[in-house]
């Protein structure tokens, strides 16, 4: 019989590992699967695997009906699928990171995304800083030109404000983008990459056993 410690002992384990309760946590949570869709693999996700499975189960068992004989195929036909998904995602991956300003989802975290991040606010706050001084000037000649009777829209600016903006250090973008190089790449997708190798794996190894049962089925059938 549990002591009455050992089970207020289990209602706080049991509440520590529950997950998130919020609705923004679980709401937050439930993304987990979203990232490159491989954890939510089946064909839940993808109506057309069905068929897509029923097709390589009959060319791989070639018209035998042996129940035991699709079941091992059924497994060698989703773990192609999956083996082919992770491929094109590894493209994607390395597709996507071509643009500078990208960053790999596994690396959430890395010090690479949170240098960008802190520049981009240090050229943020720059900017707000150079506008505000600009600001006061610009009211200051909007509340001349009212008083003086004309409509401050019509006025020109001098020339040292059209000038003045955009700043200089703010980054003119112009001509076609530039991408990053093969090295840059690599080094950037590399935490997105050990990631799917992982389901790679997952995936060899669910192919094997199938496999290894689709032969020993043959076998014994024979």
């Amino acid at each position: 019989m549990t002591s009455a410690k050992r089970a207020a002992a289990n209602r706080l384990n049991g509440r520590k590992s529950r997950g998130p309760t919020s609705r923004a946590g679980k709401t937050r949570a439930s993304r987990n699967a979203r990232r490159h869709g491989l954890a939510a693999f089946g064909s839940n996700t993808d109506p057309a695997m069905p068929t897509r499975i029923k097709q390589m189960v009959d060319a791989i068992c070639e018209g035998d009906d042996n129940p035991l004989l699709r079941e091992q195929a059924v497994g060698i036909a989703e773990a192609e699928l999956w083996l082919s998904y992770i491929g094109r995602e590894k493209l994607a991956v390395l597709e996507r990171l071509r643009d500078p300003e990208e960053y790999s989802l596994a690396g959430h975290k890395g010090r690479q995304r949170w240098a960008r991040i802190k520049n981009k606010v240090k050229v943020l706050n720059r900017i707000f800083d150079a506008a505000s001084e600009q600001l006061v000037e610009v009211q200051a000649l909007v509340y001349a030109s009212t008083r003086a009777g004309r409509d401050p829209e019509l006025e020109p600016l001098p020339a040292h404000l059209q000038d003045a903006w955009p700043p200089a250090f703010v980054k003119r973008r112009g001509g076609p983008p530039k991408e990053r190089d093969e090295y840059q790449v690599l080094r950037e997708g590399i935490r997105d990459l050990e990631r799917l190798y992982r389901y790679e794996k997952r995936a060899w190894s669910q192919r094997k056993r199938a496999l290894r049962g689709f032969m020993a089925v043959k076998l014994t059938s024979r």
